[in-house]
């Protein structure tokens, strides 16, 4: 084997394509190939040479320009994106413009609460006030907004029930002319709602949108509408109350419109009561059944234990004095949930020291035409109230024993009787709730029990006040079936339950068995049958009034209130015929107990409560059948 006189590897890049491949040295030979390749017997191949230029240095000028490249591709691509949203803008605005609501309210034109701006920096004028409440400043907001006044402050961006879908867009001349109806055929029924002649439609949609779709349910011409507008009422109530915590003037005055007409929306379940404890916790909540200085930031017993963990909030600048409008939420808070107490036996609002002041305040400055009606029938209504308890607390013990009360019930209802006007007597709704008062006095003589003894001593008192009862329901039905057309059609609930009430007080009086008591002259003096009979009448005839100009085959409350009262004439004649209480005019009448199948001696009667009322609760049904309070 030939070996290489010289060691020296190949320079670099000169190594053969073998040694290359395998990385080692390539010392080349004098003649021929490489070591390496003569060694192993391989072909020895030279590799080409390649080497790697380094690229040039950019130029100041090259480097600007390629950046101005980039600029303007940057500035292209926000120009695309801005010509795509604004397209996409165009081709949304007429949907939005047709269906654009507010975000808190989603029941409201979002266009109408754009005309009337509310200004952060006062809060929200109520009904009647010529003067606004500035807010002073604090360090926790949350707690001055609750100090000072119960703002409206309705939250709900994200409301889920999205109530604008399944309502119809009122034009302004048709939302001017419900809050036209609601004044002149509603509103007065029920005083503790005022809306003032200045104020239009859009006004109230802004300041009151819960109370306005209140208004609007009470005044759609259509009773399929009114009932999806009562059942949108109560999913915003619930979703409001409950979901977003939110506690407002318009929310309790909402609640007491929903019960005021609550006969409109009977949804098949008991809700009064439900509703009459959503009322009194939000007049708590409110805190308006507090004295107007009475707050939680001055109560020393917050702070009795431990100092507060954050800034103390500073107290209001001006005076917490309570509005007109508070003050008849309060006093309508208390009247409405009062005979729920008196008919109903539900939980009443507690009355206060103050509210007497809140009543003297509207007698004196009445701002509004029925204020001193608010008072007089929440004067009449305590006074039932009181008679209701005596009863009450007189369960146990002998039913004799409220009957003691009866004098001192009737010089307090004739005391206020004596401190009103003669128009304000003369008012229907007043005079029904007079007659109405004196019933509920006088009912515990139809209760007392009968003695015992084979010699029953004559109660010549107890006469007295059974005669009594008879010429107050007399002259409650009288007042009733006087009532015109516009009074009926805004008739509140609580007229109709005193209507029940009254009657069956007066079918009990013909019922009742005690020596010396002639059923059948207690009849001839008010004859229950003939009054159910008129009324039933009467509330046909509304019914074709009340639809006028719209499709009379639709039913209401008035069609519903006289199928009730025919359904319940046949029972109750023949069980009055049967004990023998009957006038000339059914004496011929071929209704028997057996017929009927109405046995007047399986149930006393004297035991039944007076909400137990046939004819009420049916009429207090819904459309699918179930009891509706």
């Amino acid at each position: 084997m030939e070996h290489s006189k010289s060691s020296t590897s190949a320079p670099y890049g000169h190594a053969c394509t073998g040694c290359s491949k395998a990385k080692t040295r390539c010392i080349p030979r004098a003649v021929g190939s490489c070591e390496r390749c003569h060694r192993l017997q391989k072909e020895c191949t030279p590799s080409v040479a390649v080497r790697k230029r380094q690229a040039p240095k950019a130029t100041p000028s090259s480097s600007s320009s390629k950046r101005a490249r980039l600029e303007d591709r940057l500035e292209d691509l926000v120009a695309l994106l801005q010509s795509h949203n604004a397209q996409k803008v165009q081709e949304a605005a007429p949907a939005e413009a047709a269906s654009e609501t507010d975000g808190r309210h989603p029941w409201i034109p979002r266009n109408w609460s754009k005309d009337v701006p509310r200004k952060p920096e006062a809060v929200p004028r109520a009904y009647g006030d010529t003067t606004s409440h500035p807010v002073a400043s604090t360090s926790n907001p949350n707690w001055q907004e609750m100090a000072v006044t119960p703002a409206t402050t309705v939250n709900s961006a994200c409301d889920p029930l999205t109530p604008s879908s399944r309502m119809a867009e009122l034009s302004p001349t048709m939302a001017e002319a419900m809050l036209h109806q609601f004044r002149t055929v509603f509103m007065k029924n029920n005083p503790f709602l005022y809306i003032p002649p200045s104020a239009t439609a859009q006004e109230v949609q802004h300041e009151r949108p819960f109370l306005w779709l209140v208004i609007r349910a009470l005044c759609t011409k259509s009773s399929t509408e009114q009932h999806e507008l009562g059942k949108l009422a109560r999913e915003v109530l619930s979703n409001q109350i409950m979901v977003e915590c939110e506690r407002s003037i318009d929310l309790l005055l909402g609640i007491l419109a929903y019960m005021g007409w609550t006969v409109h929306w009977l949804v098949g379940r008991p809700f009064m009561c439900a509703f009459c404890g959503m009322a009194s916790a939000l007049v708590s909540d409110l805190r308006l059944d507090r004295k107007s200085r009475e707050d939680v930031l001055s109560n020393p017993n917050l702070s009795c234990f431990k100092q507060y963990p954050f800034p103390r909030p500073g107290q209001a600048a001006s005076s917490k004095v309570r509005t007109n409008e508070e003050r008849r939420a309060v006093l309508g808070c208390y009247f409405t949930t009062t005979l729920g107490s008196t008919y109903m036996k539900y939980e009443a609002v507690r009355w206060k020291p103050h509210m007497e002041k809140y009543m003297d305040h509207l007698w004196e400055v009445s701002e509004a035409a029925n204020d001193r009606i608010l008072v007089t029938l929440i004067r009449i209504s305590a006074i039932a109230d009181e008679s209701t308890q005596l009863t009450t607390r007189s369960e146990d013990s002998e039913a004799t024993a409220t009957m003691f009360h009866i004098k001192a019930l009737l010089a307090s209802l004739q005391q206020v009787k004596s401190t009103v006007t003669t128009d304000i007597l003369q008012n229907p709704l007043v005079k029904l709730h007079i007659h109405s008062t004196e019933i509920v006095i006088y009912e515990p003589a139809i209760f007392q029990q009968t003695s015992t003894q084979p010699f029953k001593p004559l109660d010549f008192k107890r006469r007295e006040y059974l005669h009594a009862c008879i010429d107050s329901c007399k002259n409650f039905l009288d007042c009733f079936m006087a009532l015109d057309a516009a009074e009926y059609i805004g008739l509140p609930f609580w007229g109709l339950i005193e209507f029940a009430h009254c009657t069956q007080a007066l079918y009990r009086l013909a019922l009742l068995d005690d020596p010396g008591w002639d059923r059948a002259a207690a009849r001839q003096t008010a004859d229950v049958i003939y009054y159910l009979e008129e009324t039933a009448k009467l509330f046909d005839r509304m019914h074709i009034v009340a639809r006028a100009g719209m499709d009379a085959s639709e039913d209401d409350i008035f069609t519903k209130a006289a199928m009730s009262l025919r359904s319940t004439i046949p029972a109750w004649a023949a069980t009055l015929e049967q004990v023998g209480a009957v006038t000339a005019t059914h004496n011929n009448s071929n209704l028997t107990a057996s017929t009927m199948g109405t046995n007047p001696e399986a149930v006393d009667p004297m035991l039944m409560d007076f909400t137990d009322d046939l004819w009420l609760a049916d009429m207090f049904t819904s459309w699918g059948g179930a009891p509706g309070l």
